[in-house]
């Protein structure tokens, strides 16, 4: 958006290539093509219409949605965005790791192991542990998972995604099996701490056989005091734009990133680079969509996950008095 304007527009990544390493499981819902409107099909691995939610003692609430959720390949819509990006003008540099940056007048300096550049607005798209708001000291909330995952073989329903609840397994959040066809699933597990021990229990517990995890992130989730300082915002997983109880962060990302193309073309055309103004034309903006959507997250994630076992064991027996509650619930804003 910011490029397209005339604006230029520098992206840093300090990975060699666009897309790798993946830190995602690639479950998003309807609503991804809102917002990027000519995703490719191919990206699109899998859909599904099914939740299959398990206790400790494998007792199965299955409820089942009219609107689908998509299985993505993440690599690939990485390497989209950046294509769109460079197409309206965007440059990227890879292999281009962010050290620090320094305020002079109305512009930053930022220093890299390339060398330094100037910009005007500098947005922190760093992920849940963001070096940019560490030394830009605007405080990330302290709630955090560590999430690993796999690809398994198997038979499975490709309709259906398989969450799996109980202490034992993990008491802060929860283990998931995606399955991109009949034959192949992404499995994986978050909790805040001992996660491989975990992981490996639940594979085995699900599979009968373990695997070494392909796949691994940090999930930081709760509403950020502040996004925005002189000459800085920040968006994505480093402002904690991600759904609190499921940990997704595509569609709330993509909801952060679009206020803040706005805000940083409003901020060029006004001349105004203050925090007060990014505040208004940002942070303001953003918290008005996400901020009760991530504070029911909050709630719920806390309800879900301070219930003994033997409590979700009866909400699951009673599975047709409480199915028509999930009708109402919308996967992103809750």
């Amino acid at each position: 958006m910011i490029a397209k304007k005339g604006y230029k527009v520098l992206v840093i990544e300090e990975h060699k290539e666009i897309g790798k390493p993946v830190e995602c499981t690639g479950l998003v819902s309807w609503r991804i093509k809102n917002f990027v409107t000519d995703l490719p099909r191919s990206i699109i691995v899998n859909k599904i219409n099914v939740a299959k939610i398990f206790s400790h003692d494998k007792s199965c609430l299955t409820i089942t949605s009219e609107k689908p959720m998509f299985v993505i390949n993440r690599e690939e819509f990485d390497k989209f965005l950046a294509r769109k990006a460079t197409e309206n003008g965007a440059s990227i540099m890879l292999s281009t790791k962010f050290l620090k940056f320094k305020r002079c007048n109305k512009h930053v300096k930022v220093e890299t192991n390339k060398g330094e550049f100037e910009a005007k607005i500098l947005v922190g798209a760093d992920g849940s542990n963001s070096r940019v708001a560490r030394l830009a000291k605007l405080e990330q909330p302290t709630n955090t998972l560590y999430a690993l995952q796999t690809k398994v073989k198997g038979e499975f329903d490709k309709n259906s995604v398989e969450l799996w609840f109980g202490k034992n397994l993990t008491p802060d959040f929860f283990g998931w099996v995606v399955p991109e066809n009949e034959s192949i699933a992404r499995a994986g597990i978050a909790s805040k701490e001992r996660v491989k021990n975990k992981f490996y229990k639940f594979l085995k517990s699900r599979f009968g056989k373990v695997r070494k995890p392909e796949v691994s992130g940090t999930i930081r989730y709760g509403l950020i005091k502040s996004s925005v300082s002189n000459n800085l915002l920040l968006v994505g997983d480093a402002a904690c734009q991600v759904k609190p109880f499921s940990g997704g962060g595509i569609v709330y990302g993509l909801i952060g990133s679009l206020y803040a193309g706005i805000a940083c073309v409003k901020a060029l055309r006004s001349d105004d680079f203050s925090e007060d103004f990014l505040k208004k034309a940002y942070e303001e903006e953003w918290k008005k969509e996400l901020r009760w959507p991530i504070m029911k997250g909050l709630f719920l994630s806390g309800l879900v996950h301070g219930m003994p076992d033997w409590f979700l064991d009866i909400m699951i027996s009673f599975g047709d008095v409480i199915k028509p509650i999930f009708s109402f619930i919308d996967v992103d804003f809750l």
